[in-house]
């Protein structure tokens, strides 16, 4: 049952939703992270050495482990910090011998080796150089984009796991309830899950570059502890308060839905914008109709889920309002965001940039810009402040692309007369 509410949760939630749509790598190299732990703990003895079948239970996970790394690099880091973390707080010293380092590390290697060989042998250095370590250790220590504070992470991720994050509240209650009795059978499975949780989300923490997608590794363990908090709450600990937490998320539901189907009616003036311009008025008017069946979609589910809740079935009522989540999705993924992503400029500027220059010219912001730009260029794009700060630039470097508006392009003109100021794209994108 805890697994039945952990991949409706996992599944309906924001952030995976989100990713699964995405023909990026972090949604498989989830899985195959997830399914490296989940072999290993399958193999990892709870008492007495590792005999043969769990040793290759063990090696499949470390196996696993090297795919993750294969799609992106963070996967076997993830997997060999977790089992430590999970070792630690198990606080068992003979747990270590128990763990088939030989085999998985040799699984491990040989798995590397497959991919990481002919790459070296067939391609070209400088391939090989971004493969292995500008697209692996530079990204992940020494960032040009996306950087964060380390604490970026505390509020966002209860964003990402909407609209469960209520359900967390019952499984922290009932998690810390299990963590005081010794005794409690479900305490070592409890604590391990936790420790692999805490190890995901510190070591994403401390990297400076940070997106929300990058904490998508840490979501299936989130889901398993909120979906054993709702298992434990149904079993007669906490059910009151699983019955709260379900009706306030299905009222904020039906809240939500009501307000999508009255915001079309909404006469224009009053009526929510997303900015201004003729692109924004036409793309309002595309998002009418979606916007009602998205909030229909919303307040139909919430009704089932809360004619459940009346009838006292709790679990019932969470998976109903899933199912609804769904095609309330599939809505805003075919009829809402296109539309919205006509109004991102990052993709068109980077591009723009990258017609007009090289890679070895500097490329300076003289005010504000898409920080979504570095990300699509795939190199930093320098804020200036002043202008002198171009002009040092200018005196260090034979061609600077400079992006800015036309009040920042008369400023440098204006400060800049010795310069030759040659404007190259005149795009006009969101001001």
């Amino acid at each position: 049952r805890a697994g039945l509410f952990a991949a409706v949760m996992l599944g309906t939630c924001t952030r995976f939703l989100v990713t699964g749509c995405r023909a990026g790598f972090d949604a498989p190299m989830t899985f195959w992270t997830t399914a490296a732990f989940w072999a290993f703990l399958r193999g990892f003895p709870l008492h007495g050495p590792a005999d043969a079948r769990s040793s290759r239970w063990q090696a499949a996970g470390f196996a696993l482990a090297g795919v993750a790394v294969i799609t992106k690099g963070v996967g076997a880091v993830l997997f060999l910090l977790g089992i430590t973390a999970a070792l630690l707080a198990l606080r068992d010293r003979e747990g270590w011998r128990r763990v088939a380092w030989g085999p998985g590390l040799l699984a491990l290697t040989a798995v590397l080796a497959a991919w990481i060989l002919p790459v070296a042998l067939c391609a070209p250095p400088d391939y090989v150089e971004g493969l292995l370590f500008r697209q692996t250790v530079t990204r992940a220590f020494d960032p040009w984009t996306h950087l964060r504070p380390w604490h970026y992470y505390l509020g966002r991720l209860p964003l990402n796991f909407l609209p469960w994050t209520p359900v967390l509240g019952i499984a922290v209650w009932l998690g810390a309830r299990t963590l005081l009795r010794p005794a409690d059978p479900d305490r070592r499975g409890l604590v391990v899950l936790l420790a692999v949780l805490a190890s995901t989300f510190v070591f994403f923490s401390v990297l400076p570059a940070k997106r929300d997608l990058y904490l998508v590794p840490a979501l299936p363990w989130l889901s398993l502890w909120a979906g054993w908090g709702t298992m434990k709450a149904l079993e007669g600990e906490g059910g009151a308060g699983l019955r709260a937490t379900l009706g306030l998320v299905l009222g904020a539901a039906a809240l939500a839905g009501a307000a999508l189907w009255a915001w079309p009616h909404l006469p224009g003036p009053s009526r929510p914008g997303l900015g201004v311009g003729e692109v924004t008025v036409e793309v309002l008017g595309v998002l009418a109709w979606p916007a009602r069946g998205i909030g229909a979609l919303l307040i139909a589910g919430a009704a089932a889920g809360a004619l459940a809740l009346r009838h006292g079935r709790s679990g019932v009522a969470l998976c109903v309002f899933a199912l609804a989540l769904v095609p309330a999705w599939n809505v805003y993924r075919a009829a809402v965001r296109p539309p919205l992503a006509s109004l991102d400029s990052g993709r068109d500027l980077a591009a723009r940039i990258e017609r007009w220059s090289d890679d070895g010219d500097a490329v300076l912001a003289y005010g504000p810009y898409d920080e979504g730009v570095p990300y699509y260029l795939g190199r930093p794009v320098e804020p200036a402040s002043d202008p002198e700060r171009v002009a040092e630039r200018l005196r260090g470097s034979p061609r600077v692309l400079v992006v800015t508006t036309r009040t920042g392009e008369a400023e440098l003109r204006a400060a800049l007369p010795a310069a030759s100021l040659v404007e190259v794209d005149a795009a006009v994108m969101d001001g």
